[in-house]
């Protein structure tokens, strides 16, 4: 794995910016604070994403509300770009979805699909997905100074399971536990199968019991056997005999039926035929009663003609003297608006009657002219006063005479109005008899009296008032609505007489099938009376039948008792049989039991003991070869000589004398920390193969405390390391003459950016 770039948006102090990596030896320098570490960070980010050592908050830039990381890389010869996003919600800061561009395809993902993914590409193992940090990342590429300083400072057994993590040898740990775990298991198991199988002797005894027993029932069933057979043949004969009786009951019966049948046919011919009688009488009467209305309706013809006569006569008088009704309203109008005409003359000439009053009044007592403002004379006042009551008298003339006219008027318009109340009224009237009218002339017509009631037109009287035509036209409809009844009497009759020449034929037909279902029903008579001792004979045979049938049932439910009995301990001893066989097959796997717990214990967990001390050495020979060596590189002192333990602690002995790590001066525990490191990435390259970052090594300020010589020494470290990228994070200058690259990061007001 090789970094080529990495572009943050909002993270941390860096707001935008793109950080190219170069191969070989490259310096990240600044002053502390500057942003050196927010890259290494936002790295470790973009490959594993969000984790318990690395929360999104601490990540995402204050005020913002998403950000990002876009990190481009080559893994075995092929470009990898990946990016991750963060975004804030209410509550905390949260990964959103990413993807992963390889082979120029690119898979949008979520984040632990990312994470799957990139562990995949890096040749981790499955198990550290959901890991809250990757072991193998932080002790081979990346590790933040201080967190080697507390693998140097934590527990023997803490950084032993550490290590066991990181170079996987763990699991041998893990089989040796569950291999206890399964033969406290098996022992388990095996108390309980020996407790189901301490039985097998009991159970074989009840066994060879029940198969005695099974024997003595099959010979009492076989003694059984002779007299169920003798029995069934008796059985089967009498059925025979009783099946023939049976036939001949069932003839009988048949035979009843058919008379019954035939009684209930000829009873039900003499039903109908009564009815038929009843049916002729009334179509007699309804005849006779048709025939008198008939006779009556006939009667009506002459004064129907002569009613109808006038009634048409009256309709076209009246239609004339309705003619004249809009000629009468025009006039109304023409006088009602005469009327109109008066009455203004006479409220204008009222109007100046009272006018002319009401000046003479004012002038008579007036002594100024209001104009002028002259004395008003008697003289004048005199004139004024005589020349009013000039006017007055002639309007009171003018207003006589119109007031002859208008009582004129008004007698004229009251009589209009009364001439046309009458003949609304008449219209009414012949709205209402024109219908009847019309019905009655086609009653007329129907009935080949036209001629005739054209000639009774013209002599016919004329009802002399409204109230008589309405009592005519009223007794007209009445005569016509009787007329048109007996009109359907001819139809009705002529049906009537049809229907009671049937029933007469009817009646025939019936007498006719009546005799012959009495001679069938004396024939059957006479079969009934011959088959009639059959049903005693039946039971007789029934009786002796059931008596048969009650002893082969005895015997049937004392062989079934038996067959029964012999299947319940044929089912008793199948399942004792199962039982046995499954309690064999329990000893049978107890003895395999106990040779599989005998295999785990002395030979499976010894062996894996030895497999786990046989590689735990080989690390630890390698991992403790590595540390003194880069020691030694870095120190360069005879004096002080590291080694490690068997729980891959650091023992420090200077001049024979063992000291403690906390004893050591700062110089001295950096290179302590940064030799230890450098041994565990060497380590974990050799041994974990599947890995694909041996390539890259990340070195947070590694000099910390450190001497001059000393920061002259990791010269000769980036030179053995033989790294093809190698990346160091120092603020110290001195480091900038002997890096291949250097990337300067500057801070200005609160943002960060590469220089």
């Amino acid at each position: 794995m090789i970094i080529r770039h990495v572009r943050l948006s909002n993270i941390r102090s860096y707001t935008d910016a793109l950080v190219e990596f170069p191969t070989g030896s490259v310096m990240l320098s600044g002053d502390i604070g500057s942003g050196k570490s927010t890259i290494l960070l936002a790295i470790e980010f973009c490959l594993f994403g969000i984790t318990a050592a690395l929360d999104g908050t601490a990540l995402l830039r204050n005020g913002k509300n998403s950000g990002s990381v876009e990190l481009k890389m080559a893994i075995d010869g092929n470009d990898v770009i990946i990016k991750r996003s963060l975004k804030r919600f209410r509550d905390a800061v949260r990964q959103d979805s990413g993807y992963m561009i390889i082979h120029g395809q690119k898979h949008e993902l979520a984040p632990v699909e990312l994470k799957a993914r990139t562990l995949e590409l890096l040749g981790y193992p499955k198990e550290l997905l959901t890991k809250s940090k990757s072991l193998i990342y932080r002790y081979t590429v990346y590790t933040p100074q201080e967190e080697m300083r507390l693998i140097l400072m934590d527990s023997n057994t803490s950084r032993l399971d550490t290590l066991r993590k990181v170079f996987q040898i763990d699991k041998y740990r893990r089989i040796k536990e569950n291999s206890q775990l399964l033969i406290k298991e098996i022992k388990e198991k095996m108390r309980e199968l020996s407790a189901k199988a301490e039985d097998l002797p009991q159970k074989q005894e009840s066994a060879r019991e029940l198969e005695k027993e099974l024997i003595d029932a099959g010979t009492k069933v076989s003694g059984l056997l002779p007299m169920i057979s003798q029995l069934e043949a008796l059985v089967m004969q009498k059925k025979a005999h009783a099946e023939s009786l049976e036939g001949k009951s069932r003839l009988h019966a048949e035979h009843r039926k058919k008379l019954e049948i035939a009684l209930s046919r000829i009873r039900e011919k003499e039903r109908v035929a009564k009815e038929a009688e009843a049916d002729i009488a009334r179509a007699g009467t309804e005849i006779a009663v048709l025939q008198n209305r008939q006779e009556t309706a006939a009667a009506l013809h002459s004064p129907f003609v002569q009613k109808l006569a006038a009634a048409r006569k009256w309709h076209i008088s009246t239609e004339s003297e309705v003619a004249g009704k809009p000629a009468a309203k025009q006039r109304l109008l023409e006088a009602e608006n005469e009327l109109g005409r008066i009455n203004a003359e006479i409220r204008k000439l009222q109007f100046i009657t009272e006018s002319s009053r009401k000046l003479a009044q004012g002038i008579a007592a007036l002594t100024m002219c209001p104009t002028c403002r002259q004395p008003v004379s008697s003289g004048h006042k005199e004139h004024i006063r005589q020349t009013e009551e000039e006017k007055t008298a002639g309007a009171n003339a003018e207003m006589e005479k119109h007031a002859a006219d208008k009582k004129l008027h008004e007698e004229k318009a009251a009589s209009l109005r009364t001439e046309i109340d009458k003949l609304h009224e008449k219209e009414r009237q012949l709205a209402n008899a024109g219908g009847e009218i019309a019905a009655c002339g086609e009653t007329a017509a129907e009935l080949g009296m036209a001629e005739k009631l054209q000639e009774a037109i013209l002599t016919a009287a004329e009802p002399e008032t409204n109230a008589a035509a309405a009592a005519a036209i009223a007794e007209l409809r009445a005569m016509n609505r009787q007329i048109r009844e007996s009109m359907h009497y001819s139809e009705m009759l002529a049906d009537k007489q049809r229907v009671s020449v049937s029933l007469r034929e009817k009646m025939q037909l019936l007498g006719k099938e009546t005799e012959t279902l009495s001679r069938e029903a004396e024939e059957e008579k006479k079969f009934v009376s011959e088959l009639s001792g059959v049903d005693v004979q039946i039971t007789a045979a029934k009786a002796e039948l059931e008596d048969l049938l009650r002893q082969e049932k005895a015997l049937l439910m004392q062989k079934a008792a038996l067959m029964a009995e012999k299947e319940g301990i044929s089912r008793n001893i199948k399942s004792l049989q199962q039982e046995i066989e499954g309690k064999l097959r329990i000893k049978a796997g107890l003895e395999d039991e106990k040779k599989l717990v005998y295999w785990l214990d002395a030979h499976f967990i010894s062996l894996a003991e030895a497999i786990e001390r046989q590689v735990m050495l080989r690390i630890y020979n390698e991992f403790n070869t590595f540390f003194q060596n880069w020691f030694s590189v870095l120190m360069q002192d005879e004096a002080i000589s590291v080694r490690l333990n068997e729980e891959f602690s650091p023992v420090i002995e200077q001049n024979g004398y063992e000291l403690s790590f906390d004893s050591l001066s700062g110089g001295e525990r950096t290179s302590c920390a940064l030799a230890y490191r450098l041994a565990l990435n060497k380590a974990i390259n050799d041994l974990v193969t599947t890995i694909k970052t041996r390539d890259i090594i990340i070195l947070d300020e590694p000099t910390d405390g450190f001497s001059s010589e000393q920061i002259e020494r990791i010269r000769d470290v980036a030179e053995q390391l033989s790294i093809a990228q190698i990346i160091i994070v120092s603020h110290e200058a001195k480091i900038e003459s002997f890096v291949d690259s250097v990337i300067r990061i500057v801070k200005e007001e609160h943002v960060s950016r590469v220089q």
